[in-house]
């Protein structure tokens, strides 16, 4: 974990000079900033994203406070104290909470799955024959490990498509 580059990072209001102070391992850190302006644009109820959507994420700029290599102090010593040093009125904590190895409670996992159950995503919705042209392409050569081979073999066991089984219609 040492070895990661973080990125502690602050977005001003340009309109009214208000500002967000923030932590990021994502490479390059500006993908953060993206991802701010997309849950903005996706209705986040977070008070910056509330503001990105009344004054336009245009007027919204984004600068580099300090970049280390330790991720953990980053987060926990580093973003806490720009925090308190810059006070940002779009913060809604301290700082240092992030999600950092955070584990789910299995609650938060049942919660996440009952949330998931009825995602249609791309359902019914079929690849055009280029797609598929690409994505064989994308396959091809790829070797699987014993590990990947051994799991997948797991997997099939008590599939009855994967038995060799043949159809009555074909004995």
């Amino acid at each position: 974990m040492a070895n990661t580059l973080f990125t502690i990072y602050q977005i001003t209001n340009t309109f009214n000079g208000k500002s967000y102070v923030g932590f990021t391992s994502e490479d390059p850190a500006m993908n953060r900033f993206r991802e701010h302006r997309r849950m903005s644009r996706n209705g986040s109820k977070t008070i910056l994203h509330c503001a990105m959507r009344k004054y336009g994420s245009k007027s919204h700029i984004w600068s580099v406070l300090e970049e280390g290599w330790d991720k953990e102090i980053g987060l926990r010593v580093r973003e806490p104290y720009w925090i308190s040093v810059l006070n940002p009125e779009y913060n809604m904590t301290l700082g240092g909470e992030g999600t950092l190895n955070r584990k789910c409670t299995n609650e938060t996992r049942e919660k996440l799955s009952k949330a998931s159950i009825g995602n249609q995503h791309r359902l019914g919705i079929k690849h055009t024959k280029r797609t598929k042209t690409l994505l064989a392409l994308l396959q091809t050569g790829r070797k699987n490990t014993r590990e990947q081979r051994q799991k997948h073999s797991e997997f099939m066991k008590g599939n009855s498509y994967a038995k060799g089984a043949r159809s009555p219609q074909f004995s």
